[in-house]
């Protein structure tokens, strides 16, 4: 998508927490990014800095409370959210690619009306058959600069 004249520029915060065989991680990113609105669609557009590499990231919130999250780079992933909802998808890296499923346990997104600012928060697990690999939290804070 090209640059239009409603693309403003935002502050983002996002903190992801992970529980993965008996262990917790938890990450926080702050970054600068770019905020769309196209047909009551927010596209929130940043890169995320993490030990030397640079990450596109798109999330995607629909008016309907759909919500999806596209990370590029050396793995690829393009997670869908419905809350109580399980959504196959694909996750690429360099060794191949495996399909994994994706069980939004909750699913929050409240976009101001003005798009200028946004939290989404997100509680799901990721699934490979009836294994899961881990259980994630996601909350997502967004303002206009």
């Amino acid at each position: 998508m090209s640059a239009t004249n409603n693309e403003r520029p935002v502050s983002v915060k996002l903190q992801t927490t992970i529980h993965q065989d008996g262990y917790k991680e938890t990450f926080t990113f702050t970054e600068t990014g770019t905020l769309v609105e196209m047909n009551g669609t927010a596209y929130l557009r940043y890169t995320e800095h993490q030990a030397g590499f640079e990450t596109p990231v798109t999330f995607k919130v629909r008016p309907d409370g759909e919500v999806s999250l596209k990370r590029s780079g050396e793995s690829a992933t393009h997670l869908r959210f419905m809350a109580n909802q399980t959504i196959p998808t694909r996750y690429t890296t360099v060794q191949g690619s495996m399909l994994l499923d994706v069980q939004t346990t909750t699913l929050s997104a409240n976009v101001a009306d003005s798009f200028d600012s946004g939290i989404v928060e997100i509680a799901y697990s990721l699934l490979t058959g009836e294994t899961v690999l881990g259980d994630y939290t996601l909350r997502l804070e967004f303002n206009v600069n």
